[in-house]
């Protein structure tokens, strides 16, 4: 019962950031991968900032360069 209200209490705030066209279809794509359940666009987003924050500094700042570089 604790979880359900817990969930509940969550507020979502829509934000807009700039993709490039590729990026855009890379979300749309990975979406669709997923057969078991509907994953849409922000829970891709989501798991890619889950997976990205369990790194370790060192690793997640090589990460950010890359992009940094694009």
């Amino acid at each position: 019962m604790k979880e359900l209200l817990i969930k509940r209490e969550k507020k979502f705030k829509r934000v807009t950031f700039s993709l490039t066209e590729y990026e855009d279809q890379l979300i749309d794509d990975l979406s669709l991968t997923v057969r078991s359940f509907r994953c849409n666009r922000s829970q891709v987003v989501k798991a890619a900032l889950a997976l990205l924050a369990e790194q370790d500094e060192k690793t997640l700042c090589s990460y950010l360069e890359k992009q940094n570089k694009n």
